[in-house]
């Protein structure tokens, strides 16, 4: 599998590298062509079944526009495979630093246009935060809609919202400034991580994965936990990586997970994935016994807080009954739905959560070979889609784009997210992924065991898999580098 032949026709400084380009364009006039023959049809007649009619008037437009979108992704693709080959040159003159800016700051700015543009309203979970949050910043209580007191929301995100507002007075402006800052640091960080991994080509080839990923470009207007709770992720893990050992890396470990907790209750799991990073390497360990203090503090009194208010251990959030019950009960297809019955009549959200899984785990032991079948699935729904950040972007006021803009937006993405997933696969079976550092190695399998974890426990969903997004890109950029 490691072949000469096949190293050099997969190097970027090779000629035959353009070999990718060439299978990825005819995939895609695969793609046109089969959507002629056929797949407009079956597509409408499968919207025709859908019961959310601004779903059917969404993808009805998706549809119209869909052979102009696919003929400009083509277009668009080869426009890149020849300008990739000149620019490598180009790079070649100027400092890897001032070509990282420049990346950076067009990714920024198409990030600004595109925010601007579109400017949609709170959409999907975005609208939950911000309504909390502007409770929370009227009232100084994390409330729900009736005035009670509520741990269903984790706290964190529309309490972040809710500093935005005291300060500057625009959360929305500021929350999507922040994504875009968010964003710029995910890019950094990642660089950070891997610049020992990789030749310089390679490292700005992941820069520009990353600056000009669908996730990133369209992440700015929703209102969502993704990208800050990442740079906590990543933030934690280039602590890990750079002088660990000083006492103040060990405390701002500590708040930067005690952070991702709020962000996401399943950001503890990734604190305890992490925090035995350095003990089962027998470093550090007192850094990390104060990164535990740390996230102890930060996290006792909203859960002395919780169990006041709902008498039951509750450290972070209420909701892990209804996502456990979501992606477990006996109907359920792995993936996100909302075809079960959640007791949400109980006056007692920690109660209700408990209901809640008992009732899945129930019918997990009725149906055990059933819900052993649902694992693959849960991982298959994770990675069904990536243009989830595109949705949340354009669905609410996709009136302000033309019908083959829309498609355009939405099979690029996907056809990037596919490619980039496919690819980062195919590097570790061809066993390309391998690292200098043992460290850093067990770092990344740590999270990626959190995340999959998460997806197994829980419910499949493109959100939960976007923490290993760094890892993918590396992946990816690694199954093309020469010296891997």
């Amino acid at each position: 599998m490691n072949c000469p032949a096949i190293r050099k026709a997969f190097s970027l400084k090779a000629k035959p590298s353009r070999f990718f380009w060439i299978v990825l364009l005819l995939i895609q006039f695969l793609l046109l062509l089969l959507w002629e023959l056929g797949g407009a049809m079956i597509f409408a007649h499968t919207l025709h079944g859908n019961p959310d009619p601004m779903d059917r008037v969404f993808y009805g437009r998706v549809a119209d526009g869909m052979r102009i979108g696919l003929i400009l992704t083509i277009a668009v693709s080869g426009c890149i495979a020849i300008v990739s080959v000149g620019l490598r040159r180009v790079f070649a003159l100027y400092r890897e630093r001032n070509i990282i800016i420049v990346i950076v700051t067009i990714s920024v700015l198409l990030q600004i246009i595109l925010m601007l543009w579109l400017n949609p309203p709170p959409f999907s979970d975005s609208m939950y935060y911000v309504d909390h949050a502007r409770r929370l910043a009227q009232t100084g209580s994390y409330s729900g809609p009736d005035g009670e007191l509520t741990a269903f929301w984790p706290v964190g995100y529309p309490a972040l919202l809710a500093f935005l507002h005291s300060i500057f007075g625009d959360m929305l402006l500021m929350g999507r400034i922040v994504n875009i800052l968010s964003s710029v640091l995910i890019i950094l960080i990642t660089r950070s991580l891997f610049a020992n991994e990789l030749d310089r080509e390679g490292r700005l080839f992941l820069v520009a994965v990353l600056a000009f990923h669908p996730m990133i470009l369209f992440g700015a207007s929703p209102l969502m936990t993704e990208q800050v709770f990442l740079v906590c992720i990543l933030g934690v893990m280039l602590l890990l990586i750079r002088n660990f050992g000083r006492w103040w890396n060990g405390m701002l470990m500590g708040l930067l997970l005690a952070g991702a907790s709020f962000l996401r209750p399943a950001g503890f799991l990734f604190a305890v994935a992490l925090v035995f990073v350095p003990i089962a390497h027998r470093r550090f360990r007192t850094s990390a016994m104060l990164t535990v203090i740390v996230i102890m503090a930060a996290l006792t009194p909203w859960t002395i807080r919780n169990a006041r208010t709902f008498h039951h251990f509750v450290p972070i959030a209420t909701n892990g009954g209804f996502n456990f019950l979501m992606g477990n009960h006996r109907d359920a297809s792995g993936g996100l739905n909302f075809d079960f019955h959640y007791p949400d009549e109980e006056n007692n959200e920690a109660e209700a959560s408990r209901i809640a899984y008992t009732q899945a785990w129930e019918d997990i032991c009725s149906e055990p070979f059933d819900a052993l079948l649902r694992l693959p699935m849960k991982l298959a729904y994770s990675y069904r889609r990536g243009d989830a950040a595109i949705i949340w972007s354009v669905k609410p006021v996709h009136t302000k784009a033309p019908n083959w803009l829309i498609a355009f937006f939405l099979f690029s993405g996907n056809l990037f997210w596919y490619v980039s997933v496919g690819v980062s696969i195919f590097a570790l079976i061809l066993g390309r992924g391998g690292l200098q550092s043992g460290f850093l190695r067990t770092i990344l399998l740590s999270v990626a065991a959190a995340v999959f974890l998460i997806v197994f426990v829980y419910v499949g969903g493109e959100r939960y898999v976007f923490p290993l997004l760094p890892i993918h890109a590396f992946l990816f950029v690694r199954f093309f580098e020469r010296s891997s």
